[in-house]
């Protein structure tokens, strides 16, 4: 059940990144065009991109990246050493791993709140842009690895292994 689970949030995230990119490219063509054509630029184009695409598109599928063992991967003990060592270790750096998440996604949920707070804003060449919304993002993605590194300490099969992923893809 939960293995079902992950793999309809990681679709679903997926696709919602693949979409906001998508939506980043038609807006940043439209920009280009709408400039080179008429001389009138998409107003907020930089700052949209900047702090709500790329910061969707980054924060997203952080789950994603977990959960097909895309992460950047450090070898602590040789292949002879014993499976039950690898595995030792391997739940070890799942569990510091989604604590360090955790914290991660704890401060920038406090940051996120303290911008709300503050009515965040950026001055375009067309006026107020608001931002605040955009960091909540980063909470979000953060929390969903962080739990599901919590996950996976317990039930090591989360992941997709290689050979279904390519029959996903």
């Amino acid at each position: 059940m939960a293995q079902r689970f992950w793999r309809k949030l990681d679709t679903l995230l997926i696709i919602i990144a693949g979409a906001i990119l998508m939506a980043s490219v038609l807006h940043v063509t439209a920009d280009v065009l709408l400039k080179l054509f008429f001389s009138r630029p998409v107003p907020g184009t930089i700052v949209y991109v900047s702090n709500y695409y790329m910061t969707m598109i980054v924060f997203l599928p952080l789950a994603s990246a977990e959960m097909r063992d895309q992460h950047i991967v450090v070898d602590l003990w040789p292949d002879r050493a014993p499976a039950w060592l690898s595995m030792l270790s391997l739940r070890f750096s799942w569990a510091f791993s989604s604590a360090v998440y955790f914290l991660m996604g704890w401060n920038t949920l406090k940051d996120a709140m303290r911008k709300y707070a503050e009515g965040e804003y950026t001055l375009d060449q067309s006026g107020l842009v608001i931002t605040w919304p955009s960091y909540f993002v980063l909470p979000v993605g953060m929390g969903i690895v962080a739990v599901l590194l919590a996950f996976k300490v317990f039930n090591p099969t989360l992941s997709i292994a290689p050979r279904e992923m390519q029959t996903n893809e």
